[in-house]
């Protein structure tokens, strides 16, 4: 098979991950990078059930159209005899009824299970088309070999989370990674396609003179992909530590008014108990100097 055509059938496998040059016009790199669309984010049917009903509903609408038409010439039959037996045009009309209600069943099942799938097949439709106008600018992971497509699912999980952290944690760090990584993960992706082309032996034997070329190619691209993983690490780290920080401010902040309130508490009673002793003090009776007269 040709590199060609490759993304053709590559895209014949239902949620494969693409790699995409990031010099593309943006929406199409969104398109692109997003995956061939699935059934099951249009529908209820299953990548695997969807062909089969897609088949099934065509065969119910074809026979509905037959029985239809039985039905039709049936009925035609039958008034057209009343000058025989009323046996004939009594099976007549009832065979009419029946195939006509077999019409409107098979249509009926035909429309409810095969309407639901024209929608996904016709994005399925314009993502391969779009795929393929673009194949030298893609890279399905799904179609590398093993250890190649481990890297490149490796390489865009870790991708996706350093840009996802790196927005999280400040606006100029999200920029400078989108600006940097997609040009590192497209790089990446081309290297895989080349190792996983070149990788296996063309010839009939199984040895490979190129093997020790092939195991250094996939070192080199296995660097990367571990340095892009070990920030995402270092970031999600850095973010855990912002957040300690965050909460341990959270925390001071509460204390600081947790002690500012038990401090006017502590006033107001201390206010309470002055208050309180002054007006014990008022309300005791003053005792004479002097005693008095004595008779």
């Amino acid at each position: 098979m040709s590199h060609m055509e490759e993304p053709r059938r590559a895209l014949d496998a239902a949620g494969n991950r693409v790699i995409v040059d990031p010099d593309l016009p943006a929406r199409t790199r969104k398109t692109l990078a997003a995956g061939l669309p699935l059934y099951s984010d249009f529908s209820l049917y299953t990548e695997d059930e969807a062909p089969v009903f897609t088949s099934l509903s065509g065969i119910a609408i074809v026979l509905s159209a037959t029985l239809g038409g039985a039905s039709f010439w049936l009925a035609r039959q039958s008034s057209t005899v009343w000058d025989e037996y009323i046996a004939r045009p009594l099976l007549g009309g009832l065979g009419a009824v029946l195939t006509g209600l077999g019409a409107v069943a098979l249509l009926g099942w035909g429309l409810v299970r095969g309407v639901p799938l024209i929608r996904p097949a016709l994005a399925r439709r314009a993502y391969k088309r779009l795929a393929t106008r673009h194949r030298d600018q893609v890279v399905v992971v799904g179609e590398l070999d093993a250890v190649c497509r481990s890297l490149g699912e490796r390489a865009l999980r870790s991708v996706d989370a350093v840009l996802k952290m790196s927005a999280e944690r400040s606006a100029a760090g999200g920029a400078e990674a989108e600006a940097r990584l997609p040009y590192a993960l497209w790089e990446i992706g081309q290297d895989l396609q080349k190792i996983s082309d070149l990788g296996s032996p063309s010839g009939p034997t199984d040895a490979d003179p190129d093997e020790d070329l092939v195991q250094q190619a996939v070192a080199a691209v296995t660097a990367r992909v571990e340095a892009i993983e070990a920030e995402a690490g270092q970031l999600a780290e850095d973010l855990r530590q912002d957040e300690e920080l965050r909460a341990d401010g959270r925390r001071a902040i509460a204390q600081t008014e947790t002690d500012r309130e038990a401090a006017l508490r502590h006033e107001a009673l201390l206010d309470v108990v002055a208050r309180t002793q002054a007006r014990q003090e008022a309300d005791r009776p003053q005792l004479s100097i002097g005693g008095g007269d004595r008779g």
